[in-house]
């Protein structure tokens, strides 16, 4: 999808290699008539609202998988509310909880949930099927990291 067929308050997903990064289309528009996106991301360490092409780039968009039942202009400015005060927290404060935030659900990332069993268990079994190998271990669970967040993400 184009970034002129999100309309403001539209909750997006933007598709990366191994996981998928969670934004709110904002209200306001950048110089070339591009939205601009209210989004918490690890790069930037806080809630930003930055233009289309600095969160998304060239990566795929889609309405994410989850959807507000708030009106769009709430959930733009319950976005905005947080920008420069909500830290970024992988583990609890990542863009997918922070957009299921403002859109008034609950505050969780799927993508985080899904790691916390599917590594430590590839962790365990390679482990036990190495001998107690560390490094395959950690390569195992680094695997399945990438391999949760792509799948529970798309």
């Amino acid at each position: 999808m184009t970034q002129n067929s999100h309309k403001p308050g539209s909750i997006i997903a933007v598709r990366h290699s191994t996981y998928t990064h969670y934004g709110i289309v904002s209200d306001r528009y950048d110089e070339t008539g591009a939205p601009m996106v209210i989004d918490n991301s690890a790069a930037k360490g806080l809630v930003q609202e930055r233009t289309w092409n600095e969160a998304v780039g060239n990566k795929p968009v889609s309405r994410a998988s989850f959807q507000s039942m708030l009106p769009p202009e709430i959930i733009v400015l319950r976005a905005r509310q947080h920008i420069g005060k909500l830290k970024y927290c992988l583990f609890s404060s990542n863009c997918e909880a922070f957009a299921r935030r403002v859109a008034g659900l609950e505050p969780k990332s799927h993508q985080i949930a899904a790691c916390g069993i599917t590594a430590p268990t590839a962790a365990y079994f390679t482990y036990k099927a190495t001998d107690g190998n560390w490094f395959w271990t950690l390569v195992a669970a680094t695997a399945a990291v990438a391999a949760t967040t792509y799948a529970v993400g798309k």
